[in-house]
C-alpha cells in the first residue's frame, strides 16, 4: 500500500469521483478499496499543503480501519503543521491525542512496513508538540458605555407618521397561506400577457422542507428513517407568465438533506446527511440523484444506507411532485404538478 501514496496533483477530482462511485457498489473488498483511495487523497492533499483535507480523508480511512498506521501518520503530520503555524490550546490537545492514538495503533497492528519509522515519527511529533506553548486567550473587549439620549423638546411639533413598508418582492409560505380568494397569477399591469417572472424561491424551499419532513419512512420492521432538515439549497424557483400561459419552474442544483434513524419506539439511533443533485422541474422522479458518504458498521446502518440508495428517491419524489395538496385556506386549493407548485381556485 505504501507504493500507492504518490498520486499526481491533478488526480484529486478523479479520486473523489472514484470514492463517490464506490459507495454505490456492493463488493466484498469495497472497504479495502475505500481505504486505498482515502490514503491516496491524503497524499495528494499533503503535497498541496491542504492540511484540513489531509485530516478529513485520514479520518475516513481510520473509520474503516483504526489500526491503519499510515493514516495516523498523515493526520499527525497535518495537525502538527497546523499547530506550528498558529497554535491554540484546542489544536495542541487534538494533535497530542492523535500522537497517542498513532502510538497505540503501532502496538496493535499485526504487520506494517516501516513500523519502527512510524513509531519514531509519532514520538518526535509528540516531543515537538510538548515544546509548543499556546498563546493566552485574548482579554474580553470592554463594552463602551451607552451614550445618554439628548433631552426632548416639549413644544416640538409631532413628527409625521412613517410611511407604510413596501410589500416584499419574495413570496413566502406565510404570504401564500394568508392570501384569500384566487391566488395571483399575473400582475395587474400585465394586461397583454407579456413576459413576467416572479421569484418564489423562499416559498418553494420552505414547502419542500415541510413535505419532506412530514412522513416517517419505514426501513424495516423495527427501523424507520425521518428527514428533519433541508439545508444548503442552491438554485431558485419562479412563476413565469408568457402568452396567457403560467409556468411554475424550479431548479435546485444541490440540496443537503438531514436524516435521523429511529427505532420502532421513535427513539433516535444515529443521523447523517444525503446530497440531492440536479433536481429541476424538467426532470422525472427516476432521474433524481442522491449520494451519501458514511461507512456503516452495524446491520442497522447498512440497512439505512441501502434504503438511502434504493428507497430515498421515492420519498424525495413524493415531496417534490405531489398531485394535490390542501393548505389551511379552505376556499383555495393548491395543486402541485411535476412542474412545481400551482395555485388555483377551488
Amino acid at each position: 500500500m505504501a507504493g500507492m501514496l504518490d498520486p499526481r496533483l491533478d488526480d484529486i477530482p478523479a479520486l473523489k469521483d472514484k470514492l463517490t462511485k464506490l459507495e454505490a457498489e456492493s463488493e466484498a473488498n469495497k472497504d479495502r478499496r475505500k481505504l486505498e483511495l482515502a490514503l491516496l487523497l491524503c497524499g495528494a492533499h499533503a503535497k498541496l499543503d491542504l492540511r484540513r483535507g489531509v485530516v478529513q480523508y485520514a479520518d475516513l480511512a481510520l473509520d474503516i480501519d483504526d489500526t491503519c498506521v499510515p493514516a495516523h501518520s498523515f493526520k499527525v503530520d497535518a495537525l502538527r503543521l497546523m499547530c506550528a503555524g498558529k497554535a491554540t490550546a484546542k489544536g495542541l490537545a487534538k494533535a497530542r491525542k492523535a500522537c497517542a492514538k498513532g502510538l497505540a495503533a503501532c502496538d496493535r497492528v499485526v504487520a506494517c512496513e516501516g513500523l519502527s519509522v512510524f513509531r519514531e515519527r509519532f514520538r518526535a511529533a509528540a516531543t515537538q508538540l510538548d515544546a509548543v506553548v499556546a498563546p493566552p486567550a485574548p482579554a474580553p473587549k470592554k463594552k463602551k458605555p451607552k451614550q445618554p439620549e439628548p433631552p426632548r423638546k416639549i413644544d416640538a411639533a409631532p413628527s409625521a407618521p412613517a410611511p407604510p413598508p413596501r410589500p416584499a418582492s419574495v413570496i413566502t409560505t406565510a404570504d401564500v397561506r394568508a392570501a384569500g380568494g384566487v391566488a395571483p397569477k399575473k400582475s395587474d399591469w400585465n394586461s397583454k400577457d407579456t413576459w413576467e417572472e416572479r421569484d418564489v424561491s423562499s416559498w418553494a424551499v420552505e414547502r419542500f422542507a415541510e413535505l419532506l419532513c412530514e412522513p416517517t419512512n419505514v426501513v424495516s420492521d423495527d427501523l424507520n428513517l425521518k428527514f428533519f432538515d433541508v439545508r444548503r439549497v442552491t438554485g431558485d424557483a419562479q412563476v413565469v407568465v408568457f402568452q396567457r400561459r403560467v409556468r411554475y419552474l424550479f431548479d435546485f442544483g444541490t440540496c443537503e438533506l438531514g436524516w435521523v434513524a429511529e427505532d420502532g419506539g421513535g427513539e433516535a439511533l444515529f443521523k447523517g446527511t444525503v446530497q440531492l443533485q440536479d433536481c429541476a422541474s424538467g426532470t422525472v422522479p427516476a432521474d433524481l440523484e442522491l449520494s451519501t458518504i458514511f461507512a456503516p458498521k452495524t446491520d442497522a446502518q447498512r440497512a439505512v444506507k441501502t434504503w438511502l440508495r434504493d428507497g430515498a428517491r421515492a420519498a424525495v419524489a413524493a415531496a417534490l411532485y405531489p398531485r394535490v395538496l390542501k393548505i389551511e385556506k379552505p376556499a383555495q386549493r393548491y395543486a402541485e404538478s411535476a412542474e412545481g407548485a400551482v395555485a388555483q381556485d377551488a
